[in-house]
């Protein structure tokens, strides 16, 4: 995220910092996307929405998916502390609630076999990565630069605050698909005993 500091020429220790763990970032949900996106686009071409929803119902499956997407989700509990210790602007609060509930899907997809094979994981991995990429750029561009709007690059900053626009319902329909399919599975709800089955859903 952008830093508080503004970048005189210099770039300190913080501001080192959060260009490396925005550019990991990218990179990681760039990975997610390079290993997501080619079997759904590819389904397209046969015509059959059926297909369509084989492909997006295997992503989760497709190998190293589901790793580097546990790892790169993780990483953004990060930005919670970063908020909270004044690296950043962002509200704590409204970071904590941001990050929490895509680490709450991501806790469902993991322990739910039920969630990871229906069309929404693949929706809501896809729409996560293609919202990440440029947000993480963004923020890279931002640091390195010193500053969020007239130094960033014009293409980077339209697509950063326009793709938000399809990408957020998409994921949080996908989220949504997840959790329903995890609060059915038994596999889930019985994850540490069949005592938590109540809480688990």
């Amino acid at each position: 995220r952008k830093s508080t500091s503004s970048n005189c020429g210099k770039m300190g220790p913080k501001d080192a910092y959060l260009v490396l763990y925005n550019v990991a970032c990218c990179l990681g949900w760039s990975a997610v996307a390079a290993l997501s996106i080619p079997s759904v686009l590819s389904s397209f071409t046969t015509g059959d929405l059926s297909n369509v929803n084989n492909a997006l119902a295997s992503v989760y499956g497709l190998d190293g998916v589901a790793p580097i997407l546990f790892w790169v989700q993780t990483a953004a509990l990060l930005e919670i502390i970063h908020a909270a210790i004044g690296f950043v602007r962002s509200p704590v609060i409204v970071t904590f609630l941001q990050v929490s509930s895509r680490i709450a899907a991501i806790f469902a997809i993991t322990h739910s076999p039920e969630s990871q094979v229906q069309f929404g994981a693949g929706m809501m991995i896809i729409s996560w990565s293609l919202a990440e990429i440029p947000r993480y750029a963004f923020y890279v561009a931002a640091l390195i630069t010193g500053d969020a709007t007239k130094k960033t690059p014009f293409p980077l900053f339209w697509i950063r605050y326009s793709c938000f626009m399809i990408l957020y319902p998409t994921g949080i329909t996908g989220e949504l698909t997840v959790f329903l399919a995890a609060a059915k599975d038994e596999v889930f709800l019985n994850s540490y005993g069949e005592q938590f089955s109540s809480l688990m859903y």
